[in-house]
């Protein structure tokens, strides 16, 4: 069983990686929007706008902007999954789902044996319950 345990941990360890090296180009993507827009801003705050090199660098920061956004939905994306159980990694949360579902089905059985064995034991005892009820 052991070696199933690490079996599933490599696959969430390569997963966590993926997901910070995706967060790290994200942070990246992000510097160099907010450069693209500091040039922009700058740009129009001289005497002397160059409008093509304004607008050059707030398209920049526009398409930089926009694959930021289509990258951090992924990501949620890909968490929301994970976090579901539905990813392709084995998640701990659906573990833990599954786990506590299986406790309250044993609950139940045990509740239906409980009673399965009173009823025997009054059917075998019918005097029992009787002076019990007096």
């Amino acid at each position: 069983m052991a070696g199933a345990n690490q079996h599933t941990q490599v696959p969430r360890q390569n997963h966590t990686r993926d997901q910070m090296t995706a967060l790290a180009e994200v942070e990246n993507q992000i510097l160099t929007a907010m450069q693209s827009a500091a040039t922009s801003l700058a740009e129009m705050g001289k005497d002397k706008i160059g409008m093509k090199a304004a607008e050059t660098n707030a398209n920049t920061f526009l398409k930089e902007v926009e694959d930021i956004e289509n990258k951090l939905t992924k990501q949620i994306s890909q968490l929301t999954q994970y976090a579901g159980g539905s990813g392709t990694e084995v998640s701990p949360y659906g573990q833990k789902k599954d786990f506590n579902m299986a406790m309250h089905r044993n609950r139940h059985a045990e509740t239906i044996l409980e009673r399965l064995q009173e009823l025997k034991n009054a059917r075998e005892n019918p005097n029992v319950q009787e002076n019990a009820a007096s």
